[in-house]
């Protein structure tokens, strides 16, 4: 896979990713009830990143020096979006209503080692550990390799629907598709297979889930919503390598692909700017704004401050947002 077709799906994703985070936050689609068909469908959408990421896994350097790359690219990132996400609640929060509640952004990092205050952070911390866990199952326990990612898989289908413990059902079920990226590398590389066979095959499956049984699970507490817990196995990577195809067949759209570039920064910094700057201003300014004027200011004004968040980071101080 080419780093533009990469950059292509990243970028493609995270787009989605603020879409579907507008419509709950403005209530167009909610967290516990039934969605629209469309957030079904789509609701695959954070396993192309563990399966991409395992895609480009390798175990060529040395433990330290992976652990402190891992470190650098995740764990740094995530302590600058978990402080800067903290001060523009703080502030957002005090001008708003002048209640501020100091502890309430740490209420969600028992279960999913996020913050209430950005949420999205879930995803860093856990594939870290997915990474790190990986890199040493492949290094130490490789005979097993196989089994232990099978124990995962029925780990995450034990825990799934039941209260999460540092995203524990996430890390279990994240090293599954970080393992099947990995093995599609080999693959890939070896060009054992026919593409379009391949991707025809995947859209039946995809649609024959679909139709037959609705899929939508919630990766971060692994909460079905829809469907069984074992055919989202199969949905998700049919979805997944119909992302890795089209992406073949388009390469490149400039704008995407920059926003896939440096998605990091974008996954990181929206659910901050949606939440306590954007939301409170849109609806004091505009109260009833309907959902389409919504989005589209929203994405507008979330991907201004992405820029003028990305650029000096990415000039000054790069390792902070994983470069």
């Amino acid at each position: 896979m080419r780093r533009q077709n990469l950059d292509l799906i990243r970028g493609s994703l995270i787009l989605y990713v603020v879409f579907y985070h507008m419509s709950l936050t403005y209530g167009f689609c909610s967290y516990e009830g039934d969605m629209p068909l469309f957030y079904d469908i789509m609701s695959f959408f954070m396993v192309p990143f563990y399966v991409f990421s395992g895609y480009l896994f390798s175990s060529k350097r040395s433990i330290k020096d992976y652990i402190r790359n891992r470190s650098r690219k995740l764990l740094l990132p995530y302590l600058f979006f978990a402080i800067l996400s903290l001060v523009v609640y703080y502030i957002s929060v005090y001008i708003v209503n002048e209640d501020v509640n100091f502890l309430w952004p740490y209420n969600q990092f028992i279960t999913t080692a996020g913050l209430g205050s950005n949420t999205p952070l879930w995803f860093l911390f856990s594939l870290y550990i997915v990474s790190v866990f990986y890199y040493i199952i492949d290094k130490i326990f490789l005979k097993y390799k196989v089994l232990i990612i099978f124990i995962c898989f029925v780990f995450a289908f034990i825990v799934h629907n039941r209260l999460q413990i540092l995203s524990w059902g996430n890390i279990s079920l994240g090293l599954v598709y970080y393992h099947c990226g990995y093995e599609f590398r080999k693959y890939d590389d070896n060009k054992r297979y026919n593409n379009f066979l391949t991707f025809v095959g995947c859209v039946f499956i995809f649609i024959l889930i679909v139709v037959f049984d609705r899929q939508n699970l919630a990766f971060v507490s692994l909460f079905q919503r829809r469907g069984l817990f074992i055919l989202n196995l199969p949905f998700s990577l049919a979805a997944s390598y119909i992302l890795f195809y089209i992406s073949e067949k388009i390469k490149c759209i400039p704008c995407i692909n920059y926003i896939g570039c440096y998605s990091l920064v974008l996954f990181a910094s929206h659910r901050v700017i949606l939440n306590w700057i954007y939301d409170p201003l849109i609806m004091r300014l505009i109260p009833n704004i309907s959902f389409l004027p919504y989005v589209i200011i929203g994405i507008s004004v979330i991907l201004f401050f992405y820029i003028l968040i990305l650029l000096p980071l990415k000039k000054y101080f790069p390792k902070i947002i994983g470069l």
